[in-house]
């Protein structure tokens, strides 16, 4: 019927009984009078769509401002507002103090106390009241969590000042809401979390809880059950936060409060970033949780370029129970590289500290036989903080009897020293780079120092080898030939001594006194042993004067004759 009467509903054409052409009111009053059914069914139809196109348009706006709230850069990615300013932070005190004295009374009565004296403080303030209460009152419930007692709703927590991380989360939550904080701006959020029971060779679980809070229209990350006072996980930025805190699929992604959101994938695969991490904006080349090696790899550690490089320095230590990997750190330009070495089978793990701060635990994982093995020499902190570069031997185990090149680069050192045993020789200099050849190993341990701080340890391996005997001294002296600890008589030998303290040194065989050759700091002398001696040691003296009435010889090396 509406479909038939089209024409006229649209047109208004004219009325067959009448060719008088009507006015447009008065066709609209005819269309009513004729067809009312029609008229109010079209009228109707229209504020229908209309209602529906505007529910839409605000169910849509409101979907994107909800996302808006928490995809664009509505988080405090460095917390300037914490610490507070003093003033600020007295005030709160002052209240902390005044709660302290309601802990042993009701429930009740502490939120009245908290809402009375809270209710006006600024946002901030607030936060900060209720993170600092929690985390300096509450003790986690591992009793409670082994026997299934533990407290989960607030009355109850704060009557045993014991809960696991959903209490300490629903706890801190209702503290900011008895100070009269907008619902809204509380969140309260479960993931997957690095904490205790994970492990970086099993997929993760989801099994901890924390909290978003917005605050002055800035989202802040916080986590009252694993803060233990320093501040870390308050307002902690979201690349960090990340490292170690993952929303479940329950929650949006929006709540990583990342540009680019990872999936639990990733998550389970980069490292758990500790304070320094974050201080210093750390970037880890291969940021892998686990790196699956079988000999020889590297991690390269990169830092923000507000920092000078000499004024970092980085630590490595053991990390529980895991086996430590053969390490050698080296400075880059605002960086460090490990060169990491895996000899066997296993699973193996060290922390990273920059400055002290953590950044995290690297783990190594073998399942093969290595095909070659490398133990890199062991270096002090002083040598990784310093711009010195070992080139070689790059190996820690020296195998003993044969002769090595020795070579370090650095603008730092005035001096070096290689120890071996009492052998003490100091390394030629040329410009920044110390270098002595053909080192003849025959100790057990061979060390480089600068003064009295030991930079480089190697180990001397493989059966022991002769060596002349040489005195304790504190002459920085070195024996470069013979090596021999045996001399055959009636043999003719050259004997090379790098010594920079003495005037005089000597041969002595009984009665037969010889004076090395000097020339700069190398004394040099062909000598026979004389084959009709009945000596049967030869010895390398130095004459030392104590004044002009009183000069003795001092011994330096035996050698045996045969």
């Amino acid at each position: 019927m509406i479909f038939s009467d089209r024409k006229n509903i649209f047109s208004f054409g004219n009325n067959n009984s009448n060719n008088t052409r009507k006015s447009c009111p008065s066709k609209i009053k005819w269309f009513i009078k004729s067809h009312p059914f029609i008229f109010f069914g079209i009228i109707g139809g229209l504020i229908i769509i209309a209602v529906v196109a505007i529910a839409v348009c605000i169910a849509l706006n409101s979907k994107k401002e909800e996302e808006e709230e928490i995809n664009e850069e509505l988080f405090i990615e460095e917390p300037k507002i914490f610490p507070l300013q003093e003033n600020l932070q007295s005030e709160v005190m002052t209240i902390y103090e005044g709660l302290i004295k309601k802990n042993n009374g009701t429930f009740e009565a502490f939120c009245e106390y908290l809402a009375l004296k809270g209710t006006h403080l600024n946002e901030e303030q607030k936060v900060y009241l209720a993170y600092y209460w929690v985390i300096n009152n509450i003790v986690y419930d591992r009793k409670g969590l082994a026997d299934g007692t533990v407290s989960y709703d607030p009355p109850n927590i704060f009557r045993k000042k014991t809960s696991v991380c959903s209490g300490y989360s629903r706890l801190f939550r209702e503290l900011l809401l008895v100070m009269n904080y907008t619902e809204s701006k509380i969140k309260n959020i479960q993931g997957y979390s690095k904490g205790s029971g994970y492990s970086v060779f099993k997929p993760p679980v989801s099994n901890h809880e924390w909290n978003a809070v917005e605050i002055n229209g800035k989202w802040c990350l916080i986590d009252t059950t694993w803060d233990a006072g320093t501040g870390y996980y308050l307002c902690t930025p979201p690349r960090c936060f990340v490292t170690d805190h993952l929303p479940d699929e329950h929650f949006n992604n929006s709540l990583q409060f990342l540009d680019n959101p990872i999936t639990v994938e990733k998550f389970h695969e980069i490292i758990q970033g500790g304070e320094g991490f974050c201080k210093y904006n750390v970037e880890i080349i291969e940021n892998k949780a686990v790196q699956n090696i079988c000999g020889k790899g590297k991690v390269i550690i990169k830092y923000n370029d507000n920092l000078d490089d000499l004024d970092n320095y980085i630590t490595l230590g053991g990390y529980n129970s895991f086996k430590y990997p053969s390490t050698y750190v080296s400075r880059i330009e605002k960086g460090f590289q490990i060169d990491i070495s895996i000899n066997e089978i296993g699973q193996y793990a060290f922390y990273i500290l920059l400055n002290n701060k953590d950044i995290g635990a690297m783990h190594f994982e073998c399942n093969e036989e290595p095909k070659e093995k490398i133990y890199y020499p062991y270096t002090s902190s002083i040598f990784r903080n310093s711009d010195a570069k070992l080139i070689s031997p790059f190996q820690g185990d020296l195998i003993k009897g044969q002769k090595y090149t020795f070579e370090i680069r650095t603008s730092i050192f005035d001096e070096l020293e290689l120890r071996q045993g009492y052998e003490k020789r100091l390394l030629n200099k040329n410009g920044n780079t110390f270098k002595e050849e053909n080192i003849y190993i025959y100790k057990d341990n061979i060390y480089i120092f600068a003064g009295n701080n030991q930079l480089i340890s190697f180990s001397g391996i493989g059966d022991d080898v002769e060596f002349p005997f040489l005195y304790s001294s504190d002459l920085k002296l070195a024996l470069i030939q013979p090596i021999k600890e045996t001399l055959t008589k009636g043999k003719e030998y050259r004997f090379e001594i790098k010594c920079e303290t003495i005037e005089d040194i000597r041969i002595k065989l009984g009665s037969n006194i010889v004076s090395l050759d000097r020339k700069d700091k190398i004394y040099t002398k062909n000598f026979k042993i004389d084959p009709e001696t009945t000596e049967k040691k030869l010895y390398i003296t130095y004459w030392k004067k104590l004044s002009d009435d009183f000069s003795y010889d001092l011994y330096l090396f035996t050698f045996k004759l045969e």
